[in-house]
């Protein structure tokens, strides 16, 4: 595939994807609504009472281990591309996340 064509095709496909997850609408029992809203719908189904709490703990975590990854930065961090873009931050974006957690 040539590279114009795939550089499109990156653009085009989340676009439309986009598109239909915030404008589609879709008839579900004879109400409207967009296909986001039904699968968040979905999630609060399955997860019930228990989405605040593991929410919670996803942003409490989150700042944990990205002020544990700056501090001490330990190989497995370090050495982890993906861990490394989701840990090793500025210490701006730390403090945002700690004050996330604090606020929660």
């Amino acid at each position: 595939m040539s590279n114009t064509r795939k550089n499109i095709l990156v653009f085009l496909i989340p676009s439309l994807m986009g598109l239909f997850f915030f404008l589609a609408p879709l008839s579900v029992d004879g109400n409207f609504t967009f296909p986001l809203a039904l699968m968040a719908t979905g999630v609060k189904g399955l997860l019930g009472d228990a989405i605040h709490p593991l929410i919670t703990a996803i942003i409490c975590l989150s700042a944990l281990v990205s002020v544990f990854a700056n501090t001490i930065k330990p190989a497995f961090i370090v050495n982890s591309a993906l861990l490394t873009r989701l840990f090793m931050l500025t210490p701006v974006w730390v403090v945002i996340r700690v004050l996330g957690a604090v606020f929660t």
